[in-house]
């Protein structure tokens, strides 16, 4: 081909002139799919991309809700944890190449999960939903990749109207809460992906909430749009940013909240709901201790109310926390035993109510006047019942060392009874 000059010449000529008419057939293919989702919405456009692959298609949110299908459902339970694995490990890698090369394409690769060819569709580093094809193993993936890279990016103009209305959200930024309050290390751009995203550096302080139905229910539908919320350990946890000018205290933020889960689960008005509050944090770093004490006054307030319902802050349990450490401790009992178990020995020989009498003065701070009001007993009567509670127990009734040791008691034999 001596005519033509140059064979090297040529040959990049020709090669440039390929790749030019491959970058406008995809963008006459974009432009083509970006105006079929204006003209006839998501369902319009997979079902035009169905029938363009002549295989079923689907597109779902990042938890794997189904906004549109053609012949296909959402992604099955036992593949949902392996995608979003990868999906979480592929994204990582992309930002990776995006701070190295200056990569900076707006769709990642697809990922294969059984039978499915997956597009995870991002906005803003974050994924917010799957576009996935079914395949077969004759299939050209490569191409069918590349319909679903023309597809992806009118799905984002979907998503990211979706996102405006508080209707997505990402599953990546629910999984780095997860992995931050169940304790794992994040590194400092993960840290500051979880803050932005969900607003923590713009706030005075952050509350985290522990909550489940007394009767342990699992089919309560809880409540997610608008709020932060993930389950660690089986616990459903909500977080709450606190405004220094906002005048609720966290009580009501509690009852807000178990208000909340009421109105959006059928039969939840008649449900006992249980929250544990935590202290208040300032800091990202600090989320890991606020969810274990969240947590924990969950679990003490279990022991303590049983199946009623309650709201309980980690902060106003006192020396309850203690007790909870120890709980399982052979000296534990052996308290119990020695304080408060020969009362209530002698209440069930003589037919007495010592012990109510006692729990009644106690709660009441030690005040005869107003124990006895509340027993509906003169104060004599109840002064008389002291004095009998000092002879069998041998302790000095007046004491306040006594008093609190008895208190400690009446504690220990809740927990016991309702654990």
């Amino acid at each position: 081909m001596p005519g033509f000059g140059d064979l090297g010449q040529v040959a990049d000529d020709v090669r440039l002139a390929f790749l030019r008419e491959i970058k406008q057939a995809n963008a006459r293919l974009h432009n083509a799919m970006i105006g079929l989702l204006l003209e006839q919405g998501l369902e319009g456009l997979i079902d035009d991309l169905g029938t363009r692959l002549n295989r079923p298609v689907a597109v779902e949110t990042a938890d794997f809700k189904l906004l549109a299908s053609r012949n296909m459902g959402a992604t099955p339970f036992n593949q949902q944890r392996q995608l979003s694995e990868e999906t979480d490990a592929a994204l990582k890698r992309l930002f990776v190449l995006r701070r190295n090369t200056g990569y900076d394409s707006l769709c990642m690769n697809p990922i294969k999960v059984g039978r499915r060819l997956v597009l995870p569709v991002c906005l803003s580093d974050d994924v917010v939903g799957y576009l996935a094809v079914m395949v077969k193993t004759t299939d050209d993936l490569e191409t069918i990749g590349e319909y679903l890279q023309s597809a992806a990016l009118a799905v984002m103009v979907e998503f990211s109207q979706r996102r405006r209305d508080g209707s997505v959200f990402s599953v990546t930024q629910k999984t780095l809460l997860k992995d931050l309050l169940s304790g794992r290390s994040l590194s400092s751009s993960d840290q500051e992906r979880v803050e932005r995203h969900y607003g923590f550096d713009l706030c005075d302080g952050l509350l985290v909430f522990a909550v489940q139905s007394a009767d342990g229910s699992t089919k309560f539908s809880w409540p997610e749009e608008q709020l932060i919320t993930t389950e660690v350990e089986g616990t459903r946890v909500y977080l709450r940013s606190y405004d220094a000018k906002s005048n609720l205290s966290w009580q009501e933020e509690s009852s807000n909240l178990i208000s909340r889960v009421k109105s959006v689960t059928e039969g939840g008005a008649t449900m006992n709901i249980q929250c544990g509050v935590s202290r208040m944090v300032e800091t990202l770093l600090d989320l890991p201790d606020a969810y274990r004490e969240a947590r924990q006054a969950l679990i003490i307030g279990g022991m303590i109310h049983g199946n009623a319902e309650f709201i309980v802050g980690y902060g106003d349990l006192g020396v309850k926390r203690l007790l909870y450490l120890m709980i399982d401790h052979p000296e534990f009992d052996r308290f119990y035993e020695e304080t408060l178990a020969p009362l209530e020995a002698y209440d069930q020989e003589s037919e007495s109510e010592l012990v109510p009498s006692l729990r009644v003065y106690l709660e009441q701070g030690s005040n005869l006047n107003s124990a006895a009001r509340a027993l509906f007993i003169h104060r004599h009567t109840l002064r008389y019942r002291l004095e009998q509670i000092a002879e069998i127990l041998k302790v000095d009734i007046d004491s306040q060392e006594v008093l609190l040791n008895l208190q400690i008691a009446f504690m220990i034999k809740d927990m016991k009874q309702r654990r």
